[in-house]
């Protein structure tokens, strides 16, 4: 510093002048492009007794790069089997000449802070650490088969060829924000780390080619053993055959809001974290296929073991025998998620313990099917299955699925969802041991539901089967299902409607379903169930099950057979189903009639009319008013009240007092029965009501009188349907 204040230049570190053969053999190599090889690569490199001939001073190599030694070649420096002492600085260093270091070891960590090289080769090497935040490398960074002690931090480097650190092993592989033009290869790895950031991080990292790391293998018992939140890569990612452990509640993997440009293949991958998810992909994005096929997941948490929670899969989800474990929360968690293709869960085993259900699909979107036959699902702690307003643009196949729960709601929930093929759900076996097996409220199927050859039992608080509001384009399949909830409702079919045939087998419901009393207590919903046919079960089999095997009285479900039996022509079957429907009202629901006189009435106009049903029967009864209006003046023309009877001829015949022809009595009879059109006979034969048999004869046609007219009315109003009533 001079006098005024003024700084001078730093006077320049002197180049090494002093060199060993060795060197002088590097720097001779450097400048002709050629490869200097020390000798063979070999675990003793670091050693300190280490022959001095394979030594290299990592000074020399930074003034190589810096042109202090003369021009190089384009091939940069090059050196084999050689033993870096000292610190190889590289930071800040911008050179044209590349450097390969192939099977060499560090006795300190090489840096590179804001670098800028055209390639950066560290193969087969044994480094203490690279630290190279910000590097830029225009071509290749090449760590394969490299052995790193500490770790490895790139973190905002940017790559403009490939980063390939395949077999690489070593602590912390650190690239966060980094940005890679090409491909990352991290396959066959191996990185221990306690880093609670992750073992190997990529968080904000761009991938313009595709990340490869088959059979990586990845242990972090701190923290994340993948942090990759905010990834992107253009092309796909393959952690196929990896083995990852990790402790963290954020995910063993996390791969929050990344976006894959290609497909994600996870296939055969095993995961564990007991600290949370295993598989962590909230709010991820892929182009391609998500692979989960025979992969093996085991987390911990209510946050799931695996989340696809608002995912989006441009293509399918493969996810055939996977298997996964949760044993104190939800195993697969993918509510909205959104599969354009379709997901296919087939003979996947899975196993939660949550109150939100082992595997949950609440509100997702699946743009082709879903195909869950075999599926394995238990959940001692809640639900099996959660798909709450799913939706399922192709078919739903849940065929020889096996569900297992120990919920107050349903092992298998499909409460408002839509599906737009059809739900085959045959050989289904559901269990719940408190509460509902399938409970699909309010579902859209617009093709068939099938639940044929199907075991579920339920835990008798509830209804086995809901689906209360359901609506069902094609048919409904029950053929040879097997319901066991003891004596409450095993099947919930109100306000359902089926617009095509329902296979309903009566002995779902009751294993004798006739006669006029069930000993069996088995109960079945069907008040404001709507059908277009019945098949496995006559007319009055299903009168047999709304009889007996209801709730309680409702009108529908008379009313909706007798529909449909009108709808088939046979209009007696609808007669007979309609006054079976009165008795139940009168059985069941005498409250409804009013007091005892309207209940009384009730049963006599049943006994009477058939409730309007049975007009013949309102004729043949006014014919007996008839017959016995004129029996009674047959009668009284034979009762002798002396000396006259207590029907004779009167003033008017010439003849008072004397007995009648049997035809004048009969006459008088009907006269006097008919409440129109007299035959005018009474004006030569009537009753003597000055005597008491008279009296009483009058008093008995009286009545007959009255019926007659009752019978007539009923008759009229039988034939133009106005007694028929629906309640």
């Amino acid at each position: 510093m001079l006098d005024d204040g003024r700084v001078t230049d730093v006077e320049p570190v002197p180049v090494l002048t002093e060199l060993s053969a060795r060197e002088r053999e590097l720097v001779r190599a450097a400048r002709h492009g050629d490869e200097l090889v020390c000798g063979e690569v070999s675990s003793n490199l670091l050693a300190a007794t280490s022959d001095p001939d394979q030594q290299v001073r990592a000074r020399l190599i930074r003034e190589l790069l810096r042109g202090e030694h003369g021009e190089l070649d384009p091939h940069g420096v090059r050196l084999r089997g050689a033993r870096i002492v000292g610190h190889l600085d590289l930071d800040h260093l911008e050179t044209s000449a590349g450097l390969e270091l192939t099977g060499c070891a560090f006795t300190w960590p090489i840096t590179a802070f804001g670098a800028q090289l055209p390639r950066l080769i560290l193969t087969g090497s044994r480094i203490i650490g690279l630290y190279a935040r910000g590097l830029r490398v225009t071509g290749d960074l090449v760590l394969e088969d490299g052995d790193v002690r500490d770790s490895v931090q790139l973190s905002g480097a940017h790559i403009d060829g490939a980063l390939r650190a395949s077999r690489l092993r070593g602590g912390t592989f650190d690239a966060d924000d980094a940005k890679v033009d090409g491909d990352l290869r991290l396959a066959h790895a191996n990185i221990i780390s306690t880093s609670a950031h992750g073992a190997i991080r990529l968080h904000g990292a761009h991938i313009g080619g595709q990340l490869s790391a088959e059979h990586l293998r990845c242990d972090n018992p701190s923290g994340i053993a993948v942090n990759a939140e905010h990834l992107d890569i253009g092309g796909g990612l393959y952690l196929d055959n990896a083995h990852l452990t990790g402790h963290s509640p954020l995910g063993a993997i996390r791969l929050h809001s990344a976006r894959i440009g290609g497909q994600l293949n996870l296939t055969r991958l095993n995961c564990a974290n007991a600290g949370g998810p295993a598989l962590s992909a909230e709010r991820i994005q892929v182009t391609g296929s998500l692979h989960l096929a025979g992969a093996r997941y085991a987390g911990r948490g209510e946050n799931g073991t695996v989340r696809l929670v608002d995912a989006h899969i441009g293509s399918q989800v493969n996810a055939e025998h996977l298997h996964c474990d949760n044993p104190s929360g939800v195993a697969l968690l993918s509510d909205d998620l959104k599969v354009d293709g379709d997901l296919h869960l087939t003979h996947a085993r899975l196993t939660g313990n949550s109150a939100q259900g082992a595997i949950r699909l609440h509100s997702a979107h699946i743009g082709g099917q879903l195909n869950a036959e075999g599926l394995h699902c238990d959940n001692p702690g809640g639900s099996a299955f959660v798909g709450a307003n799913l939706t399922v643009l192709g078919n739903l196949y849940l065929i020889s699925a096996w569900f297992t729960a120990n919920s107050e709601h349903s092992a298998v929930c499909l409460h408002d969802a839509q599906i737009r093929g059809l739900l085959n759900a045959r050989w289904l076996r559901g269990e719940n041991t408190s509460g509902s097996v399938l409970c699909a409220d309010r579902l859209r199927a617009e093709r068939s539901v099938t639940l044929r050859h199907a075991r579920l039992t339920g835990d008798r608080q509830a209804a086995a089967v809901h689906l209360l509001g359901a609506h069902i384009s094609g048919q409904l399949v029950l053929r040879d299902t097997g319901i066991d909830n003891g004596s409450a409702i095993g099947l919930d079919l109100e306000d359902t409607r089926v617009d095509g045939t329902v296979f309903f087998p009566a002995e779902l419901v009751c294993p004798e379903p006739w006669g006029g009393s069930c000993r069996y207590s088995r109960s079945v919903g069907l008040d404001g169930f709507t059908f277009d046919a019945l098949s496995d079960v006559d007319w009055p089999e299903w009168v047999h099950l709304i009889r007996f095997h209801t709730g309680y009285y409702a009108p529908s479900p008379y009313q909706k057979l007798a529909v449909a039996e009108r709808a088939a022509g046979h209009d007696s079957n609808a007669r007979h189903i309609l006054i079976a429907q009165q008795r139940d009202l009168h059985r069941r629901s005498p409250g409804a009639l009013g007091g005892p006189l309207a209940r009384w009435g009730h049963r006599l106009w049943g006994a009477l009319t058939g409730y309007g049903y049975r007009t013949r029967r309102t004729a043949a009864a006014l014919l007996l008013a008839l017959i016995a209006a004129g029996g009674f003046g047959l009668w009284a023309g034979h009762v002798d009240t002396r000396p006259g009877y207590a029907a004779e001829r009167t003033a008017a015949s010439g003849t008072p007092g004397q007995q009648c022809t049997p035809v004048e009595l009969i006459g008088l009879g009907l006269d006097r029965g008919l409440p129109l059109a007299p035959t005018g006979l009474r004006t030569r034969c009537d009753l003597d009501t000055a005597t008491t048999p008279g009296q009483w004869f009058t008093v008995a046609i009286w009545l007959v009188q009255a019926a007659v007219w009752g019978l007539a009315t009923l008759a009229v109003a039988g034939y133009t349907g106005l007694v028929r009533k629906t309640a």
